[in-house]
């Protein structure tokens, strides 16, 4: 009999529940590195675009800084090439949007261009495409020099520039000059001292010119002016800026006037060296000998003969000398005038030799005469011709580096007038009177007798704090692209008292807004002629 085992009651198996921990895991992960593949290509895509931003920047830099170079190198040349360059007083076919290079695509340029303040009558209307030269400013090292030859000098000349008071030029001149004694109106250390936070005058020229907005009283409208972007003019959204800080100046007239750091320079000179390089011929100390030789004059015998007569004897007391007739350098038997000859003299400027006349004594079995001055300033056209000549040859200074004379040729008329010796009236009719750039500028100080803007002795009491050139030269320079990108711009002034030119300051302008359209860089352009 077939029995059945029992059966056993056999609980139901329970199986494992299906959970996604695993699948939610592996979200994560996934989730994660893709988000971290994410933010590291972003990243590099950041790092990419910095790194081309910063070689874009780079390259604009070395745009600006291939203006700074094209510059060195025009005012190196001697003035005949200066001129064949087309100056650098207003270039803009040579200054303007030059081309430094093409870009990847072949498309996006990169220029420069060089730009500095134009200015008329007194006041900054703008932009011209070329250089300063500082020598067209007053300098405040030879203002020191006035001052000590002829006390009160400075302070008329510093009050000759827009908005100046006495009290403001005595406090600007005790603060470099070299004494603690304060000027009438003036300020040393016991006023700096009583400051919060005080301080003390240095006591000297400053090495920049914004130190002198620690000098008390003076602002930065009335130094630096509300250009704030540097591009020559005032801007609407500067017009507010001006109003407010005018408010301050209630008390002066102009008070919109060009500021004074377009009128004052530390740094302006000019070298004194012949066209061959060589240390010009010093008219008080050179030989009969080497003055004849190394002079491109057809009678330079005669004039050296004269030179040294006039070193010698002196000269003899005007007799209406402008009015003689023109005549070669003579010798006239005339013992009574001979006893009238002075004794040696020192020619301060070569106008001291102008109609000249010198009684020679009898000597060596000659009898005594008179010598006439070939440099004749009745007869225009030849005197200008001489003067042009001794300019470049000659000089009374034996210094290699003058510095201070001021330009006659591209000074404004505040700083013509600054000038010991010239009066307002004389300055703004020689700044009228000018009717030519720089590069075709007279060579010599004679065009302001022979134009008839200053009298000789006028002309030679001046004489010595003039010149018609200078070899310190400031101005802005840009680098750019013709897209979008960054821009390197810098001011910059160069000393071309030596060879070759040195750049003796330089100041990075990025934080001014840049001020300029893509029509005044010359952008989109073609190449400008080279």
């Amino acid at each position: 009999m077939n029995r059945t085992p029992p059966q056993r009651d056999v609980p139901p198996q329970k199986h494992a529940p299906r959970r996604g921990a695993l699948l939610v895991l592996v979200l994560i992960v996934v989730s994660m590195l893709s988000l971290t593949g994410y933010a590291f290509t972003e990243m590099m895509f950041t790092e990419n675009m910095a790194v081309t931003i910063h070689g874009r920047q780079l390259q604009a830099t070395a745009g600006a800084e291939s203006a700074v170079e094209l510059v060195k190198s025009i005012v190196a040349r001697p003035p005949d090439q200066i001129a064949e360059f087309g100056g650098l007083y207003d270039n803009p076919e040579r200054l303007r949007g030059v081309i430094v290079n093409t870009g990847d695509d072949g498309d996006d340029l990169l220029r420069f261009t060089v730009l500095t303040t134009r200015l008329e009558d007194n006041t900054p209307i703008g932009i011209r495409y070329g250089v300063t030269d500082e020598s067209a400013k007053l300098n405040l090292w030879a203002l020191l020099e006035w001052d000590k030859a002829q006390p009160g000098t400075a302070r008329a000349a510093l009050l000759a520039l827009p908005n100046m008071t006495e009290e403001l030029a005595d406090h600007l001149l005790d603060w470099i000059d070299a004494d603690n004694s304060p000027r009438e109106f003036g300020a040393e250390a016991s006023v700096y001292a009583t400051l919060d936070p005080p301080y003390a005058p240095r006591n000297s020229v400053p090495p920049r010119l914004e130190e002198l907005l620690l000098v008390v009283g003076v602002t930065r409208q009335l130094l630096l002016g509300n250009d704030l972007n540097l591009n020559g003019q005032i801007d609407p959204n500067e017009v507010a800026e001006s109003a407010t800080m005018s408010s301050m100046l209630t008390s002066m007239t102009n008070a919109d006037g060009a500021p004074w750091s377009e009128f004052l320079t530390l740094d302006s000179a000019e070298s004194n060296v012949d066209p061959n390089g060589e240390n010009k011929l010093d008219l008080n100390s050179v030989s009969v000998e080497a003055l004849t030789a190394r002079l491109p004059l057809t009678d330079a015998q005669g004039f050296a003969e004269f030179v040294d007569a006039y070193r010698t004897f002196g000269p003899l007391p005007a007799q209406n000398a402008a009015a003689s007739r023109p005549a070669p350098v003579t010798s006239t038997s005339n013992p009574s005038t001979s006893a009238a000859a002075g004794t040696s003299s020192t020619i301060r400027s070569v106008f001291d030799l102008v109609d000249a006349r010198v009684g020679v004594p009898a000597r060596a079995g000659r009898p005594a005469g008179v010598l006439e001055s070939p440099l004749r300033s009745g007869d225009p056209e030849p005197l200008g011709e001489w003067l042009a000549v001794l300019e470049q040859w000659t000089t009374t200074d034996p210094r290699p580096r003058i510095a201070g004379r001021v330009n006659v040729n591209l000074a404004p008329s505040v700083v013509l007038q600054a000038v010991p010796g010239i009066t307002t009236t004389t300055a703004e009719a020689i700044a009228a009177r000018r009717g030519f750039e720089q590069s075709t500028a007279p060579a010599h100080l004679g065009w302001l007798l022979i134009e008839g803007l200053l009298d000789l002795e006028t002309l030679r009491q001046v004489a010595p704090f003039l010149t018609t050139s200078g070899d310190v030269s400031s101005f802005q320079c840009l680098g750019y692209f013709d897209s979008r990108g960054p821009v390197s711009r810098f001011r910059v002034t160069l000393d071309a008292t030596s060879f070759p030119p040195a750049v003796i300051s330089w100041s990075n302008l990025q934080r001014a807004p840049l001020g300029f359209g893509p029509q005044e860089l010359g952008v989109g352009e073609g190449p400008p002629r080279r």
